[in-house]
């Protein structure tokens, strides 16, 4: 009589049966707040038009609202809803993220908390160097040479720089007139037909003097163009220096 083979067979075990995560699954693309400025915008837009929302986002002080005579802000939500809140605000309807951000809020609630923190840090450096600029300090305090008139030189430059990046930035026509006046005058000096090139001759002979007067404390005109270089500096801070 042939033995019958009652061993049952193995059955997969519960471990076995959990779906697995694709290998090799395309990774999220990153949010790239640097290459999208209309994101920020939206973002400080929403933030200045909803006071008490960013009054209790950025934890309200009792001291301020004893100085101001009112009640403390005090949120109910976490801060994670809130910036869920801005991150709905900005990507929801955002052509390009719609889609991304319907499949993970969550991911840019996040993104949202880092892009302010890092806003805070960046403001956070911005301030100590204009405080080492002597912010408040009249041009006519700074001593020429200084370190503190390097930082301000290097200080108008960047804002000069940014603003021609930023179409949105508030100085961008003004950066963008001062970069079309240069290229006038440069092809003016470039063209000997050009019926500017006379005087494109006589405004570099008077920049080449002015920087001259203005690098020797002895010069007789020293004065003289230190004072203009501080007028120019107040009236259009992207002409100081530049003199075309």
């Amino acid at each position: 009589m042939t033995k019958t083979n009652t061993k049952k067979s193995k059955q997969p075990s519960a471990e076995g049966t959990k779906p697995q995560k694709p290998s090799g699954s395309a990774r999220a693309p990153n949010i790239e707040w640097v290459k999208n400025p209309d994101w920020t915008w939206a973002l400080i837009a929403y933030l200045t038009d909803h006071v008490i929302f960013r009054t209790k986002l950025f934890s309200d002080s009792t001291a301020d609202a004893a100085r101001e005579g009112r009640n403390k802000a005090v949120t109910k939500d976490g801060k994670s809803q809130q910036y869920g809140v801005l991150a709905k605000h900005i990507f929801e309807d955002e052509p390009s993220q719609a889609k991304a951000y319907k499949q993970d809020p969550i991911r840019f609630a996040t993104s949202v908390e880092t892009r302010l923190r890092r806003l805070k840090n960046e403001y956070s450096t911005h301030l100590k160097t204009l405080g080492a600029t002597g912010a408040g300090l009249a041009p006519e305090d700074v001593t020429p040479g200084s370190t503190m008139a390097g930082l301000r030189t290097r200080s108008l430059h960047e804002s000069y720089r940014n603003a021609l990046k930023d179409k949105k930035n508030p100085l961008h026509a003004v950066a963008m007139a001062r970069e079309a006046e240069k290229a006038k005058w440069e092809n003016a000096l470039k063209d000997p037909k050009s019926p500017d090139h006379a005087a494109a001759l006589a405004r570099k002979a008077a920049a080449a003097e002015f920087r001259k007067a203005l690098a020797d404390p002895k010069n007789p005109k020293h004065a003289e163009a230190l004072a203009k270089q501080q007028s120019l500096g107040i009236a259009n801070p992207f002409r100081a220096n530049l003199m075309l």
